[in-house]
């Protein structure tokens, strides 16, 4: 049950983040790139022998948002470097590191 809701809530982040990423609205798509990468990166499972998903940020939204972010960064030399920089900050954050201790 727990794989089917992760599936069904990446399809919708997924097609939603794109379509108004490419509307324009980037904050948005950029915190939808973020969930899905991260249902992607701990619950391989759910996407195992689903050509679609074999990408980490797939369709418009990873379009959208890798290229926005690498521009951003100045690099263009790995598709997920300005979204590995943004989890990174995040992950060092004091705030968020405080809030994700157990």
């Amino acid at each position: 049950m727990l794989k089917r809701g992760l599936f069904r809530l990446a399809e919708a982040v997924e097609c939603i983040g794109g379509q108004l990423g490419n509307s324009g609205d980037y904050a948005f798509a950029l915190k939808a790139a973020l969930l899905l990468d991260h249902i992607q990166t701990e619950y391989k499972d759910v996407f195992a022998d689903n050509n679609f998903w074999r990408d980490r940020v797939p369709g418009w939204l990873g379009i959208v948002v890798n290229d926005r972010l690498n521009r951003a960064l100045g690099d263009a030399g790995y598709l997920y470097a300005g979204l590995d920089a943004v989890e990174e900050t995040l992950a060092t954050d004091p705030l968020v590191q405080k809030y994700c201790e157990p």
